[in-house]
């Protein structure tokens, strides 16, 4: 009699090296692959979901059992099989915007953010750092090693134009072979002038991924600079107030209209929310690394809701509803996926 198990791949694995442990050790003979047989078929169907909790003022709620989700799949109640905490591992791509409207001071505090990102990564995790404008200008390889993934953004020079959806869908693709949970994170301003990908083809991009997109938008600081101590010291502030002058200047000579810019970026914060990720707005530059920081926490208290799809429509999208009912709670959490 054949049964049909539904059992995970490690699980399945632990299985048959303890059972062939146990006849080795009855036996004292070694056994080979020859000697396994299985009767059974598995279905390796588990679909996993993170969830980021939070209550009416935006602090996240952890502590939380099975019992207190709801999660449905295209409509139909799902029973949740498995709940862990997000201190699994992930495995990050992180986009660091070095055009002329990122120059100077922002583009040195979003770097000093990103080191302060990457100290905090734990032994499992791994990221890789692209730097771009209108084309890559550097890309290191996934690694576990903050140290490896070190570059100095000021050696590329200011480069004007500025592709982020072209480098999101390359982020995209480069998740496709990597294990751990996959994110990735924005450092842009969000005016983008010279990608050559379609917006919709990055949409459907992100909607086949499974990778959570975090976007820390800079967005120029309104406020005059502080005095220095030293009357002949150059503030460090001195161009991060030009940012928004730039950003206008690129704005308006662009080969895209403003209207097109603002579609772009509309549909930028529909991919964020989309995706499970956020966005976090910064006006001042000292405010890029605790933005990383808070931004590495919530990875590390979200919730992984593991459960097996009990209807089969096909292959196609598939629409996700998880809330918390009774607790007033907020729940983000990626919209949907494709089997």
């Amino acid at each position: 009699m054949t049964h049909r198990l539904r059992m995970s791949l490690p699980a399945l694995l632990a299985t048959v090296l303890l059972s062939s442990f146990v006849a080795g050790a009855q036996e004292e003979t070694e056994p080979s692959l020859e000697d396994i047989v299985i009767h059974d078929s598995v279905e390796l169907d588990l679909q996993q979901v993170y969830a980021t909790v939070t209550d009416r003022r935006g602090r996240r709620v952890l502590g939380l059992a099975q019992a207190d989700f709801r999660l449905e799949d295209s409509g139909t109640r799902q029973e949740i099989v498995t709940l862990g905490g997000g201190e699994l591992p992930f495995t990050a791509v992180v986009l660091v915007d070095s055009s002329l409207s990122m120059e100077g001071p922002a583009l040195d505090a979003a770097w000093d953010g990103l080191r302060s990102f990457l100290g905090g990564m734990r032994s499992l995790d791994e990221a890789r750092v692209l730097l771009f404008a209108d084309v890559l200008l550097w890309s290191s390889s996934f690694s576990q090693d903050p140290a490896s993934l070190a570059v100095d953004p000021a050696a590329f020079g200011d480069l004007a134009g500025t592709s982020i959806l072209d480098h999101l869908y390359l982020g995209t693709r480069l998740l496709e072979t990597r294990h751990g949970r996959p994110v990735i994170i924005l450092l842009s301003d969000g005016v983008d002038v010279h990608s050559i990908l379609d917006l919709e083809l990055v949409e459907r991009a992100f909607r086949r991924s499974p990778a959570a997109l975090y976007w820390v938008r800079l967005q120029g600081d309104d406020a005059p600079p502080p005095k220095p101590q030293d009357a002949g010291a150059r503030p460090a502030e001195d161009r991060w107030d030009s940012i928004q002058a730039t950003r206008e200047l690129i704005w308006l000579t662009s080969f895209r209209p403003p209207t097109e810019t603002n579609r772009i970026q509309r549909t930028l914060t529909k991919i964020v929310r989309d995706s499970g990720g956020r966005t976090v707005d910064v006006r001042r530059r000292e405010e890029i690394a605790p933005a990383l920081e808070e931004i590495l926490q919530e990875l590390r208290e979200q919730y992984a809701l593991g459960f097996y799809p009990e209807s089969d429509d096909g292959e196609g999208w598939r629409e996700l509803s998880i809330e918390v009912p009774g607790k007033g709670l907020q729940v983000r959490y990626r919209r949907g996926y494709f089997p």
